[in-house]
């Protein structure tokens, strides 16, 4: 079901679909899919695939997510942090936290926001050996 929403909300291979693409993601969703509610989560994070923007429903998919263990759902739980969103306090170490923890457990998308992080000291102490670290990861 992921895959098929990931070919709807890319047109590949079919007409591109987003409302389409989130029923399916629902479904894998509700079917304990982790990953699914991640990305149920970023579509109501930005309000994309025809669903209205919701702050409390994405923190609300994406805990689902984490608690599931996808690391992505950690690497999203840590940009609420950073971003004072959906209820969170804004707390950049913490933040910095959900993204190690995501990277540890092979998050791409976090080892960029590692790097990041230490780069610029932003919830870690700046730290160039670190900041090439998960760069090249």
């Amino acid at each position: 079901l992921m895959s098929l929403g990931t070919l709807y909300q890319r047109g590949l291979g079919v007409d591109e679909d987003g409302e389409r693409a989130f029923a399916l993601y629902q479904q894998a969703a509700n079917l304990g899919d982790p990953i699914a509610a991640n990305f149920l989560g970023s579509c109501y994070m930005s309000g994309t695939n025809g669903v209205k923007k919701s702050n409390k429903m994405a923190l609300e998919w994406i805990r689902k997510s984490v608690d599931a263990g996808c690391a992505e759902g950690l690497n999203s739980l840590g940009t609420y942090h950073i971003m004072d969103k959906g209820g969170i306090e804004r707390d950049v170490v913490k933040g910095a936290e959900c993204f190690l923890a995501a990277a540890e457990k092979g998050s791409h998308a976090a080892f960029g926001n590692m790097s990041q992080a230490y780069a610029r000291g932003f919830g870690v102490a700046k730290d160039p050996v670190k900041t090439a670290y998960w760069a090249k990861r």
